[in-house]
């Protein structure tokens, strides 16, 4: 039965989301936009958070991902009240401070500030609310299973923090969360994830996957990790061969997706995340890229006679770029790690491409033993509370009105 439906399913919803929109203007700012299970979302609250943001400088901010924000707030305040994980007022006036302390300012001082640009005190309050009882109930829930050991932490420094050109082996199953079907389908996660070997969970791909990739088993082949989103290529640092992740959510899908590691391998020397690159960056009409990088590479043997091949008039074309590893754009990092000093590659778009002259470490700059167990930590701890709030969204009634 699950089979059938997942089969289904799975085509309908690649193809459909994004579909649903606001089926009419409100007409008060305290119209409802959307409903979440027993409660209701107004016009003044989206707009009071849009405010919000653009007060706090955040970049992308957009109407619908504030909504789908305040979606989420929802369901993680009704698990928290569930769970008996509510803040009092003094745990939610200690989080208001530490919040406005980023700012250099008290929890009163920054309420009169962000005031002064049209923003509800209770906006502010809202906003922390609902991020800190979440934390508390994914804390409750997963603390346990989120803990890194020495081993995690060793390997992860024996590969560079996960950063360089290490890649991976994975296979994928993707399950269409639906709310007619989420308790089945996550007693199947839960199965999927107890998994150890690469047959198992082959022929679970085969008979359950909605990916393309079912019909090999799952198999993705071989992939650097550094293309893998940020989000998810830690993971695979505290995994052995064979094991599976937490289902995680796929971005604007309803489903959940878990992987099975099946290697890990590292084809050059390690690259740690905290380093300087000192690169070209050569722009090539589109389509171009490529072809460019192959005529030149017999011909340039360092960064700087790149200048005497290529005609840059006005200084348009080419730019020597000198930043920190971190900083750089995760399509232009991933080129680059797959290069050894003075050798090219063309970014995806074939319309530029960079010549690497060196890395350099940061001093002072490599991640600790303490400060690697953090960060491995809260990354478990992200993509399980992703993985549980996907779940809430599965289980909810969410109409947009």
């Amino acid at each position: 039965m699950l089979k059938k439906y997942l089969r289904g399913v799975g085509a309908a919803l690649l193809m459909s989301i994004g579909a649903l929109a606001p089926a009419a203007q409100a007409q008060s700012l305290f119209d409802p936009v959307v409903r979440v299970n027993e409660s209701v979302i107004t016009r003044f609250e989206v707009e009071q958070r849009q405010q919000f943001l653009t007060v706090l400088r955040q970049s992308g901010i957009t109407r619908d991902g504030v909504i789908d924000a305040l979606i989420d707030e929802r369901l993680q305040l009704a698990e928290a009240a569930r769970l008996k994980a509510e803040l009092t007022e003094d745990q939610l006036q200690q989080a208001m401070e530490e919040f406005a302390a980023r700012a250099n300012l008290s929890a009163e001082e920054f309420t009169a500030a962000i005031g002064q640009q049209g923003v509800a005190p209770e906006t502010f309050r809202d906003f922390v609310r609902a991020g800190a009882a979440w934390r508390e109930v994914v804390r409750r829930r997963y603390a346990g299973q989120a803990r890194v050991s020495d081993a995690e932490i060793d390997r992860a420094i024996a590969l560079g923090t996960g950063q360089g050109s290490v890649q991976v082996q994975l296979a994928e199953i993707v399950l269409p969360l639906m709310p007619e079907t989420a308790a089945l389908v996550r007693e199947e996660a839960d199965k999927i994830q107890q998994m150890k070997t690469n047959a198992e969970f082959s022929a679970a791909a085969r008979e359950y996957s909605a990916s393309p990739s079912a019909e090999q088993g799952g198999a993705l082949g071989w992939m650097p990790l550094s293309n893998l989103p940020e989000q998810i290529a830690p993971l695979f640092l505290s995994m052995a061969p064979g094991d599976v992740t937490p289902p995680l959510p796929l971005p604007n899908v309803n489903a959940i997706a878990l992987f099975q590691l099946r290697g890990l391998r590292d084809s050059r020397p390690g690259i740690l995340q905290n380093v300087d690159l000192d690169y070209m960056l050569v722009r090539t009409p589109q389509g171009q890229a490529a072809a460019e990088v192959a005529r030149l590479e017999p011909l340039v043997s360092t960064c700087d006679s790149i200048y005497s091949h290529i005609s840059d008039p006005d200084g348009t074309r080419i730019e020597h770029v000198t930043a920190p590893r971190s900083d750089t754009e995760t399509a232009r990092r991933g080129v680059i790690d797959g290069l050894d000093p003075l050798e090219m590659g063309a970014l995806p778009g074939n319309a530029a491409f960079v010549m690497l002259c060196a890395r350099t470490p940061i001093a002072g700059a490599d991640l600790s033993r303490d400060d690697l167990q953090q960060r491995l930590f809260r990354r478990k701890l992200e993509d399980l509370a992703g993985g549980y709030l996907a779940e809430l969204r599965a289980n909810a009634y969410i109409e947009r009105l």
